[in-house]
């Protein structure tokens, strides 16, 4: 029962649609002292400063983690970041080495590689020999921020999960319709096979999928579902690895990982 055990004393930084639901899988696995904003009351760095929270969760726009994940971590809390880490690699890394040096968790929030029905996908994959991978996303919406940093981190976050890093990364196609890009394909190279990412924010349905083909001819497939299990099972992972001082998979350098291959995808369209 929740008081015979001890419980992680947890905050949110982040308010919103998402923010909520952030909220309540903390409060589900946690003892949840609350949420700020970046703005209004309370303060961000009025919750960072409160001895009663060892953790925090930063579900705020892009341009702030590394700011406050910084503060977060220079005031001994541990830390999970929504997507991507931050906006460059030099950030990440400085973020990485402080949590190294103050023995914190450091995770960042790849939700899918929480979702059950996905790490079943994943050990079927690589139980096999991959011919091919097609990553594919139609939504309509997300325009606040790029397109690469939003939804292509994801994908960017699978393959390396899967695979480790790509021999070789090519810029395939982008496309503007509401904003600077809106449509995104990439390839990126492994021995033996390519994994393949298309992503459209402005298509009329939704709908994400991920094929694997398999040397044999057969093929698996996983699709995104509209489900809060992922995110529960991420914040219950998070509090877990906070308690017994454990490493997530997308603990510290994992963030640095997507950020550095973010680059290649920049430079090879050219950028």
């Amino acid at each position: 029962m929740r008081n015979c055990t001890i419980m992680i004393e947890t905050a949110l930084i982040g308010r919103g649609r998402w923010g909520g639901r952030v909220a309540q899988a903390l409060a589900s696995v946690s003892e949840f002292k609350g949420s700020a904003g970046r703005t209004g009351e309370p303060q961000w760095e009025t919750l960072l400063s409160r001895q009663d929270v060892q953790a925090v969760w930063i579900a705020t726009p892009i341009a702030t983690h590394y700011s406050i994940a910084l503060r977060a971590l220079q005031m001994g809390k541990h830390v999970m970041v929504e997507k991507p880490l931050a906006e460059t690699v030099y950030e990440a890394k400085e973020l990485v080495d402080i949590a190294n040096q103050k023995k914190l968790v450091l995770a960042t929030g790849y939700v899918f590689l929480f979702d059950p029905v996905y790490r079943a996908w994943k050990k079927k994959v690589k139980e096999r020999t991959v011919a091919a991978i097609k990553m594919s996303w139609n939504k309509f919406g997300s325009f606040e921020e790029s397109i690469e940093m939003n939804l292509l981190t994801h994908h960017l976050a699978i393959a390396l999960d899967l695979f480790g890093t790509p021999n070789a990364v090519r810029g395939i196609r982008k496309e503007s319709v509401q904003t600077e890009c809106d449509y995104i394909s990439i390839g990126l190279s492994y021995d033996g096979f390519e994994v393949i990412s298309e992503i459209n924010r402005t298509a009329a349905q939704h709908e994400h999928t991920i094929t694997a083909d398999f040397s044999d001819g057969t093929s698996a497939l996983w699709r995104a579902r509209a489900s809060q299990d992922p995110l529960f099972i991420e914040a219950a992972e998070f509090v877990d690895a906070v308690k017994k001082n454990k490493v997530l998979t997308v603990s510290n350098e994992f963030g640095v990982d997507v950020l550095m291959l973010h680059e290649r995808v920049a430079k090879a369209f050219g950028r």
